[in-house]
């Protein structure tokens, strides 16, 4: 994850710099806080000696960046995309799960209600290839893990999909 969000925000910053930006990258950046100046700062900075190729990856080094306000604005961004991907339950749980006894109940539920939230909503808002391959990858995991804890515990496998 980290290094796909740095990836794609390094070439956004570069497409601004060089004029060829697409509404993509203005829409992502800006879902981020960053605007075309700022971009072109971020660019600068890590062209500038704050970043790095190692085995293809690209690293930003933002202790490295002389632009300190770049920098910044960079690790926030990249701090916004980790807690969205990064699912803790906050206020996105019900309010009837606040209690401690109910909270014990749906311990488990508050956990749904935050991945609900936090990655269903965010990614379809997005409606992009990345989203349409981590729903396919979702659905695909889960019915694997299904099949494969039907085989271990040497149960029948459900002949209903809504079972």
């Amino acid at each position: 994850m980290y290094f796909c969000v740095v990836l794609a925000w390094v070439r956004a910053t570069e497409r601004i710099a060089l004029g060829k930006r697409t509404a993509r990258d203005i829409a992502n950046l800006a879902e981020s806080g960053i605007d075309d100046a700022m971009a072109r700062r971020i660019h600068a900075a890590y062209a500038d000696g704050g970043g790095s190729k190692v085995d293809g990856s690209r690293l930003p080094n933002t202790d490295a960046w002389k632009d300190r306000n770049a920098a910044k604005a960079f690790e926030a961004a990249l701090q916004r995309e980790v807690n969205i991907a990064v699912i803790t339950p906050g206020l996105e749980k019900p309010l009837w799960m606040s209690s401690p006894v109910m909270s014990m109940l749906g311990q488990f539920k508050a956990f749904i209600a935050a991945a609900n939230e936090r990655m269903l909503i965010t990614n379809l808002q997005r409606s992009d290839w990345n989203t349409l391959q981590g729903l396919f990858a979702a659905i695909t995991l889960g019915m694997l893990s299904y099949r494969l804890y039907t085989l271990v515990s040497g149960q029948k496998a459900s002949e209903r999909p809504q079972d």
